[in-house]
């Protein structure tokens, strides 16, 4: 068994000042603001938390699910479009569909290279039942660890 220390940061930044400060042993974050940290040798990549590994130069560090690690991969990267309660499903498809398009741009796919975020997309309904099942995950493993009561 491995205890740990559940420490929360509000930014990036700040989980790779403790870091690199070292006044914590792990980080989990994104992998864009890593790629430096990693090019120069100042931070060793563990693994990936999602179900594939990430775009270049951090490809090469393997998914905790290729070492061996069972995780649950199902919320890494939650990223999505919100809007006031009440909008038209119909409006809803409309500004899916245009984010959607837009994540096909030359510019969107250099941005998505640049800072490691996972290429995915979700409808409105699908993204819905992705928030809600993760919220409950989530509830129960900070439950489970004892930080959430």
């Amino acid at each position: 068994d491995i205890k740990f220390n559940w420490v929360g940061f509000s930014s990036t930044p700040d989980i790779m000042t403790a870091l690199l400060g070292g006044h914590v042993d792990v980080g989990i974050t994104n992998g864009g603001p890593l790629k430096p940290f990693v090019e120069s040798g100042r931070v060793k990549c563990i693994a990936v938390l999602g179900d594939k590994r990430l775009a270049p130069p951090l490809d090469k560090i393997k998914t905790f699910g290729e070492q061996g690690v069972e995780v649950d991969t199902s919320w890494v990267q939650v990223r999505g479009v919100y809007g006031p309660k009440g909008i038209p499903m119909e409006l809803q498809q409309q500004i899916a569909d245009a984010f959607h398009e837009a994540m096909k741009s030359e510019s969107y796919q250099k941005y998505r290279e640049s800072t490691g975020v996972t290429d995915s997309w979700m409808g409105p309904k699908e993204y819905t039942a992705f928030v809600k099942n993760i919220s409950t995950t989530a509830e129960k493993q900070l439950k489970a660890a004892g930080i959430m009561k």
